[in-house]
């Protein structure tokens, strides 16, 4: 992935031979250098984590609650 040091957005190999951001420049007029980065630590994200001990376990306690 290619980075763009001013602004932060990624593009993909395909603008590896351009070297400069496209939206900088589209927008400022203002040529950025891309910069390669390998591997990003990206924070890992849980959308929908299940519940403790699993949706049968969820299922009886909704059950035990008495909530239909």
């Amino acid at each position: 992935m290619y980075t763009c040091e001013r602004c932060g957005t990624r593009f993909g190999a395909r603008w590896a031979e351009e070297r400069s951001c496209p939206r900088c420049l589209a927008r400022e007029g203002v040529r950025v250098r891309l910069a390669f980065r390998l591997f990003e630590d990206a924070p890992t994200r849980v959308t929908n984590p299940s519940p403790p001990g699993g949706l049968e376990a969820a299922v009886q306690r909704r059950l035990a609650s008495g909530v239909r």
